[in-house]
């Protein structure tokens, strides 16, 4: 019998959308630069999620660290998340 050990690196956003928009959620470190983005596309009125695995924009880990997730759409911007990855 082979053991692996499996590290699952998992966070859930969720946030309540008021009206349908085209939005996108960028993922960045505490420099602003930009890891990932988690998706961008039009996103329905009501609660929505996305899970983020800590992988950057080529699938890789992203190393121990703050992570900042905004929230883009046609009315501005809204930072609503600190990510401490470790």
């Amino acid at each position: 019998m082979k053991t692996f050990l499996i590290e699952i690196h998992l966070t859930v956003l969720a946030y309540i959308a008021t009206a349908t928009f085209a939005v996108s959620q960028p993922m960045t470190d505490y420099t602003e630069r930009e890891v990932v983005v988690l998706f961008n596309e039009m996103r329905p009125k009501g609660l929505q999620t996305v899970e983020w695995h800590g992988l950057d924009a080529a699938a890789q880990p992203v190393a121990t660290g703050i992570y900042i997730c905004q929230l883009q759409h046609q009315n501005g911007s809204t930072n609503y998340h600190k990510i401490i990855r470790f």
